[in-house]
């Protein structure tokens, strides 16, 4: 069992590391709505793997709260990558809040376990569906 100078340190790497991910994620996600093709499948795939990360790391922390939304990020941005939605502005908005979110719980570590982000998930789930809505109208 870790002492609690050990969880300290663990803690602080994670949210350094949380820090990095997330700016990597918001810079990504601003640049996929003016990208197409391959372009956006190499974008997606670095911050896809960005939220992974994020969520990983929460999910070993038992920070549900963190893991829980940024499963919802990683979800989104997997069916990006798949060709099943398209990154809209509704959709980057929506994808840009939830890193928001992802940021401040980050900054309150460890008290952000448990905190109730049912809202940010269910925006990104309406955003979702939207961008779903449109693609089929394509």
């Amino acid at each position: 069992m870790m002492d609690f100078q050990q969880d300290q340190e663990v803690m602080e790497a994670f949210v350094d590391e949380t820090r990095d991910r997330l700016v990597e994620l918001e810079t990504g996600i601003l640049h996929l709505e003016h990208l197409d093709g391959a372009s956006v499948e190499e974008v997606v795939n670095e911050i896809f793997r960005a939220a992974h990360s994020v969520k990983a790391g929460a999910g070993l922390l038992k920070l549900h709260s963190m893991e829980r939304l940024s499963h919802w990020l990683e979800n989104i941005l997997g069916r990006i990558r798949t060709g099943e939605i398209r990154p809209d502005a509704d959709l980057v908005t929506a994808l840009l809040d939830g890193i928001d979110v992802l940021r401040d719980l980050a900054e309150n570590v460890p008290d952000c376990a448990d905190v109730d982000v049912s809202e940010h998930m269910i925006s990104l789930r309406d955003a979702l569906e939207l961008a779903r809505a449109r693609r089929r109208k394509v």
